[in-house]
């Protein structure tokens, strides 16, 4: 029998996305009802897992997610500068599964994983990169309640 993730049934362990689904398991604050937050789930992922990452905020609907940090690999995949920051990703297709899944996360306060089309010079490859966003607690307090933060991880789907 294929192990499954067990706060996510549909899950199956993946190599590239196994350190963030651990961590958010493990720093997940169930007794108090939310989610880990930046500082409690970072310290769990190492450096090169981190290279992978990018964490946005989500304002509700499905305007593009802001982007409020990006990790190296990331950013080539998706094709955005290293420093980019906001909400103006280049590429609409790209910029719209964000959004969904980055609103899905967000409302069902549980992990989602689905296709993102990447950078087109971002490899030799084709097809669609997948990634996996987790919901988190928001760290700050001037932000509107229905703001919530997401993290998400991006790979391609196999390892070449």
């Amino acid at each position: 029998m294929e192990y499954r993730y067990p706060t996510v049934p549909w899950l199956m362990p993946n190599l590239q996305f196994d350190p963030l689904m651990k961590a958010w398991r493990l720093t997940r604050r169930l007794e108090e009802r939310r989610q880990p937050s930046w500082a409690e789930i970072g310290r769990h992922l190492a450096m090169p897992f981190r290279r992978r990452l990018f964490l946005v905020r989500d304002g509700l609907g499905l305007r593009p997610p802001f982007c409020c940090t990006m990790f190296p690999l990331a950013a080539e995949l998706l094709g955005v500068p290293t420093d980019f920051h906001g909400g103006a990703w280049a590429d609409g297709a790209q910029s719209l599964r964000l959004s969904i899944l980055v609103h899905s996360a967000g409302a069902a306060q549980a992990a989602v994983s689905g296709p993102i089309p990447p950078e087109p010079r971002a490899a030799d490859r084709t097809g669609c990169l997948k990634a996996v966003a987790v919901p988190l607690a928001s760290e700050e307090t001037h932000l509107p309640s229905d703001v919530r933060l997401v993290l998400l991880a991006v790979a391609w789907p196999k390892p070449a």
